[in-house]
């Protein structure tokens, strides 16, 4: 009796073995196509990238849509359906290779400088917000308010001279539209 139960217990393992063998193998996932790629919107971190504008010191992508026309000073406007809705001007700003950009020190000495450039005869000091512009690759994102206009502004600084991508507020383009711009300036060596 006691060699026919180890004859019996034998037989079960090597049965639950080859059933597990054999549930192993049979139980492969099937490859499956991959899904169609569909077509979405741009997430908010993604640009409609229309055209890359070199301007020698400067090369950037204008958000999709947009055409650039070249101002008398030497600026750029951004136009979208025929209205301004942004630019780049070039603006001389004594000191500016004085501020640490990393850590803000020293740009509230420049700003004077910069709204004498910017700004219209009768806008006065305008309010505005600066702050650090984390991500966008500028050196600093300020936003201006005067009884005129509302303004955000992208400042690259290269010696004593400033770059000043700007953008109105409101305006018509997203604002992946807007972000990818101002990850794509970028100031060229000389």
């Amino acid at each position: 009796m006691k060699k026919q139960r180890q004859k019996w217990v034998c037989f079960l393992a090597v049965l639950t073995l080859v059933l597990a063998v054999l549930c192993a193998c049979g139980t492969q996932p099937e490859q499956e196509e991959p899904a169609p790629v569909q077509e979405t919107e741009p997430k908010e971190t993604e640009a409609s990238a229309g055209n890359t504008v070199d301007m020698g010191d400067y090369v950037l992508t204008l958000p999709k849509d947009c055409t650039q026309q070249a101002r008398e000073d030497g600026g750029l406007s951004f136009l979208c359906d025929g209205a301004p809705v942004g630019g780049v001007q070039t603006l001389d700003c004594p000191g500016a290779d004085q501020v640490d950009w990393d850590d803000l020190t020293g740009y509230k000495e420049v700003l004077p400088t910069l709204w004498s450039q910017f700004l219209e005869e009768g806008e006065g000091t305008p309010d505005y917000i600066a702050s650090p512009a984390a991500g966008s690759g500028a050196d600093l994102e300020v936003s201006l308010v005067t009884d005129q206009r509302s303004e955000s502004h992208y400042l690259f600084a290269a010696g004593d001279q400033v770059y000043d991508l700007w953008f109105s507020d409101p305006n018509p383009l997203p604002s992946y539209d807007v972000s990818g711009t101002v990850r794509s300036f970028a100031l060229q060596s000389k």
